[in-house]
């Protein structure tokens, strides 16, 4: 286990030493946890604290659907921190959350081809697909960057409104 996942894990068994009847409020909670811990140190990309954006995701999802909603809160913990699917599952979080997580996880760098291949990887799985549609509602609100708008930018904008096109259209169809 990693040093970051051994360090979760020991607040995680006392925070949660009692003997808790599972549900999804425990799941819910649990997961902001280790979210906030996991991304504790990071900012997106306009230098807000990371976890506004996972929350800002979790909003996004209209319903709320507790699963969902977990799957937020962790959707980049295994991208963008050392903690892997393993620790995950080790944490308690079930097999569909911990599948919905790696399936939204990506390699950095990705060519056009390869993050066409993983958008069509996250439109089969029905979670997966919710979460990165309300994750890609919220990567497109330029105004929460504090720059100018680049070049990269804007491509990384008609990447994402592409993906988000397609993964609606498979929404609507209610492809599984």
């Amino acid at each position: 286990m990693s040093e970051l996942g051994q360090k979760i894990k020991v607040i995680l068994d006392e925070y949660f030493s009692e003997e808790i009847p599972f549900t999804y409020e425990f799941m819910l909670n649990k997961a902001m946890l280790v979210a906030s811990i996991a991304h504790r140190h990071q900012a997106d990309k306009g230098g807000m604290p990371y976890v506004e954006h996972l929350l800002s995701v979790a909003f996004r999802l209209g319903k709320w659907n507790p699963t969902k909603v977990v799957i937020a809160l962790l959707h980049d913990i295994v991208e963008d921190t050392e903690i892997t699917a393993d620790e995950l599952s080790e944490m308690g979080f079930r097999f569909h959350i911990v599948e919905a997580v790696m399936l939204l996880s990506k390699k950095d760098n990705t060519t056009l081809d390869e993050y066409r291949e993983y958008i069509h990887r996250i439109s089969e799985n029905t979670l997966a697909r919710a979460v990165k549609i309300a994750d890609l509602e919220h990567n497109l609100y330029l105004q929460r960057i504090n720059r100018g708008i680049t070049e990269f930018d804007l491509a990384r904008v008609n990447k994402y409104i592409e993906a988000l096109h397609y993964l609606n259209k498979r929404e609507e169809n209610k492809i599984t």
